[in-house]
């Protein structure tokens, strides 16, 4: 039986101390002493179980201190022989007081909090209900929910616009009719999930103002639905019409994360027109309110929604249901769930490795500021932008690298944070 604390699950070497194949010891006083990250793992439960490795902590090295609360450990818990080394039993035991832990604890509830299980269920009644449909169709019924969305505001505008994005997506039956999802044939619970709204910039006029739900993911991260399935649409079905065509914005960069950065330094760096669509009180130097408009534009859990896209989208095997997808990558079974290692995985996919350079990240930028340029350019045409016949020349727009360095910061300290977790 394989380990079940959250804190073990998946270390290859620490299974193989259950199964009896490994043993944590000390051969020799002076060393070589064992180490590694699972090393750190027994150290930090003999901490969090109250004994003490006052000298080193919890340091990756299986040496005489560690050792020492081990016997300490054992003693307490009746394993003999009460020796220092972490064998069979020992690991059992670690194990059982664990195994009921809660690592990450869910944040406050808010209005559009969705647990993983509440939109897995939602989505498989959906795929119930819908049985003639394909799985891309189901993504780009439940995507419709959100972008364009159903909200009567603009929504003509919003139509035409996502629909030109993702010219290929089935968004349209035989019949002419819009393929979006409804309530028929399904369990009212199940849709009354999917069309909820989460507060992401709330004003008194509209204090559910996000179009989708936020997912609520193991690691009590809010992750926001309709930015995960409006990635994976734009990755299945890459061909844009106009004015994305135009003005040379392939589709994945309006449904994604370089939209989010984007908008954040277009409104940053409109603060103060007369017609700009979003105006922040200046910070008390008289400076703009950077930080607010790019957090406005590229909260934590659109980006997560984005790069959670894009990792699904590259393991998300055709024919296979949406909920499947969404299954491995969410839950951990009999191999550990995607999310474990979302950040490496969308990293690699981004920079070609997990852990960038300076010089990777140089060029990483110089790939990527012309091409968020480009992005602003269009988003700053507005709807004006589908009468465009030649785009104008291309702006360098003053905040582009600022939104980009931030987003690469934000990348590599959740990496770093990532790691700590889960290696």
């Amino acid at each position: 039986m394989p380990l079940l604390a959250f804190r073990f699950r998946y270390d290859e070497i620490l299974e193989q101390v259950l199964a009896g194949q490994h043993r944590l010891l000390v051969s020799s006083p002076t060393g070589p002493f064992e180490t590694g990250r699972h090393v750190r793992k027994v150290q930090q439960a003999l901490l969090d179980a109250g004994f003490a490795l006052p000298e080193h902590g919890a340091d990756s090295v299986y040496g005489p201190e560690t050792a020492d609360a081990v016997v300490h450990f054992k003693t307490e818990q009746h394993i003999f022989p009460n020796d220092g080394v972490v064998g069979v039993n020992t690991m059992k035991t670690l194990d059982a007081i664990f195994v009921d832990e809660v690592p990450f604890p869910p944040p406050p509830h808010q209005p559009g909090d969705l647990s993983v299980d509440d939109v897995l269920e939602a989505i498989q009644g959906a795929e119930s209900a819908n049985p003639g449909e394909t799985a891309e169709a189901i993504l780009t019924m439940i995507r419709q929910l959100y972008y364009p969305g159903t909200d009567p505001d603009g929504l003509t505008f919003r139509e035409v616009a996502f629909d030109h994005l993702l010219p290929d997506a089935p968004f349209r039956r035989p019949d002419g009719s819009r393929r979006i999802l409804t309530p028929a044939g399904m369990e009212p619970i199940f849709f009354g999930r999917l069309v909820q709204r989460a507060p992401e910039n709330p004003t008194p006029g509209r204090p559910l103002d996000n179009p989708s739900p936020y997912l609520v993911d193991a690691t009590a991260e809010r992750v926001d639905l309709g930015h995960v399935l409006l990635t994976m649409d734009a990755l299945a079905h890459g061909r844009a019409g106009e004015p994305y065509v135009t003005f040379g914005v392939p589709a994945i960069d309006p449904a994604s994360w370089v939209a989010d950065l984007g908008i954040g330094a277009v409104w940053t760096e409109q603060d103060g027109q007369p017609d700009a669509p979003v105006v922040l009180p200046h910070l008390a130097d008289g400076r703009v309110d950077f930080d607010g408009y790019f957090h406005m534009s590229a909260p934590d859990a659109d980006l997560l929604g984005d790069i959670d896209g894009f990792n699904i989208a590259r393991s998300w095997l055709q024919g296979t249901p949406l909920s499947s997808a969404l299954i491995a990558y969410y839950l951990d079974g009999d191999v550990p769930g995607g999310y474990r290692h979302r950040f490496r995985m969308f990293m690699g996919g981004l920079f070609g490795t997990t852990d960038p350079d300076e010089a990777a990240l140089t060029a990483a930028m110089s790939q990527w500021i012309p091409r968020v340029d480009r992005f602003n350019d269009l988003f700053a045409a507005g709807s004006d932008a589908i009468l465009v016949i030649t785009p104008p020349p291309l702006r360098q727009w003053q905040f582009t690298h600022d939104v980009i360095a931030r987003f690469f910061q934000w990348l590599l300290d959740h990496r770093r944070t990532e790691e700590d977790r889960f290696d």
